[in-house]
């Protein structure tokens, strides 16, 4: 879809408050993966993102969007359950706690809904979004890289500005960003194929150098999805030529063989002692969690995750279902799930590029969701991005192509 479909879209009423939520959210991830003053990012989602959402919901079409939609819905209880188990957490409930996670509720809630009506509205679909992510996405790995080795920080691991100055979630950031461009790529086009794989490039190279083992498999998926949207067999095998001779050009040129080296010294990064730990001690969080604000380390599972690793202290179960059901008990993790089959079970339904366009995003989750995203309820920060930002796009893009598809 070009801008000019797009104002021309009767059915995007109010049409000014949709374009100004696209470019609001478009500043906000390009600061966000750009700079290090968070400070800035923070501030157009609140001069950007959520005025736009709540003028948005203003319109009685965009409300009844959301009424009749039961995927809206799970991601709202997901996110009450949640909060609401600050209040029965472990931790001493003060005002401040109170304050800060009433706050961290309704600013995710209000992002996971401009998401949701970024992806109704079909704006994951026009071509300013899907350059801007790719360019932005590209920019950020290619300087992150020139600074790391014009300091000489290799073979160590590299880190990047804003978002991605951390050598896991900040892998994730920069993957999950490239990726929700997919919906505005038309790879029948020889310069989207070009420009699509040159920043993909980019994107690994930053992640293979981070040395974080999830995000290279989810960058492994991206790349056999692209070869597999590609419809013509010629291109295929000329980004398929490409992306091999890359990949041996640089394990020689940087003789890559010492990062391999170093990842496989890490062995699981103690992941399986991690999940174990925390499965043997069910009995402590099952039904209700130990509560979003309470501090896990300090928790009976925390201490014997820690015990289990060499005595480290470990903030989290490096795994989102896990956090799910640790924080916040039974209830939060099946809803997560129901969210996750519901996006998986609607994408089935799509046909061509679209289906595989969502599910290769759908795959990109699950694979970064598996070591380390969890509590899902922050200020403006990684999890925004790796998981609202997708989730929230998907579960409203979906409910807008079932409506197509009726």
């Amino acid at each position: 879809m070009n801008l000019v479909g797009f104002f021309r879209d009767s059915s995007l009423e109010p049409r000014f408050w949709s374009a100004y939520l696209l470019y609001s959210t478009l500043i906000f991830l390009v600061l966000s993966i750009n700079q290090n003053y968070d400070d800035l990012s923070r501030a157009f989602y609140f001069i950007g993102v959520l005025p736009a959402i709540l003028l948005l919901l203003l319109n009685e079409g965009n409300r009844r969007v959301v009424k009749q939609d039961i995927t809206f819905w799970l991601i709202v209880l997901l996110l009450t359950s949640l909060y609401l188990t600050v209040y029965w957490g472990r931790e001493e409930l003060s005002g401040d706690v109170i304050r800060r996670y009433s706050r961290w509720f309704f600013i995710t809630l209000v992002f996971a809904t401009a998401m949701y009506f970024y992806g109704f509205h079909k704006l994951n679909e026009l071509k300013v979004h899907y350059y801007i992510l790719q360019l932005s996405a590209a920019i950020a790995a290619v300087s992150a890289i020139a600074i790391y080795f014009a300091e000489a920080r290799y073979p160590q691991r590299l880190v990047g500005m804003g978002l991605l100055d951390h050598p896991i979630l900040g892998s994730g950031v920069l993957i999950m960003v490239w990726v929700m461009s997919l919906l505005g790529a038309n790879l029948d086009n020889k310069k989207d194929i070009i420009s699509t794989v040159l920043s993909l490039t980019a994107v690994s190279f930053f992640v293979f150098l981070s040395q974080s083992r999830g995000p290279i498999i989810a960058t492994i998926i991206l790349w056999l999805g692209i070869i597999w949207l590609i419809k013509t067999m010629k291109a295929r095998v000329l980004v398929g030529f490409f992306s091999t001779f890359v990949a041996l050009g640089l394990y020689l040129f940087l003789d890559l063989g010492s990062v391999i080296q170093s990842m496989i010294e890490r062995g699981s990064s103690y992941r399986f002692d991690i999940w174990s730990a925390t499965l043997s001690n069910m009995n402590e969080y099952f039904w209700f969690g130990i509560g979003v604000a309470t501090d896990f380390s300090h928790t009976q599972t925390g201490m014997a995750v820690a015990a289990s690793v060499g005595n480290i202290v470990i903030d989290h179960p490096h795994n989102l279902f896990l956090s799910m059901w640790v924080y916040g008990g039974i209830i939060p993790v099946l809803l997560l799930s129901l969210v996750f089959c519901y996006i998986f079970f609607r994408a089935l339904q799509l046909r061509g590029k679209k289906r595989d366009s969502v599910l290769i995003i759908f795959f990109t989750v699950l694979a970064l969701s598996i070591t380390d995203t969890y509590k899902l309820i922050s200020s403006p920060q990684e999890i925004w991005l790796i998981f609202w930002l997708p989730i929230g796009v998907l579960c409203g893009y979906l409910n807008a192509q079932k409506r197509v598809l009726v």
